[in-house]
């Protein structure tokens, strides 16, 4: 059976984040490209040009909300997998962005390890 390689978009305001995530991503079997941003604007400008399947937003970004991201993701490109991932992992929050499409919704602090593997039962 082959495993279709999915494109990736990691946005996080963090460059240590994104290098973790890279790193663990890149062993994955199912993982193609993977593209970063740190801002909501560069984040934008990816997905407008490059055919996403799997998204990683984070809530706290320099120029606006993940949550805004995700509101736009899911209206211009509603194929798009979306998980959050943040330390903003309240109820509240979990409940907005699941209302708006999320898929899943990560705890940085507990639920790093989780997102090769869930990345995988994507694929």
């Amino acid at each position: 059976m082959t495993t279709t390689k999915k494109t990736i978009l990691l946005v996080d305001d963090s460059p240590l984040i994104l290098d973790r995530l890279i790193i663990m991503l890149k062993k994955l079997e199912c993982a193609g490209d993977i593209h970063s941003a740190q801002t909501f604007s560069d984040a934008v400008l990816l997905l407008g040009s490059v055919v996403i399947d799997i998204a990683l937003f984070d809530i706290h970004l320099h120029d606006k909300s993940g949550i805004d991201l995700l509101r736009e993701t899911q209206e211009r490109h509603p194929a798009v997998v979306v998980i959050v991932l943040t330390n903003q992992a309240d109820e509240q929050v979990e409940q907005t962005c699941r209302k708006l499409g999320a898929r899943y919704f990560l705890d940085k602090s507990k639920d790093f390890a989780q997102v090769p593997h869930i990345i995988s039962s994507l694929a």
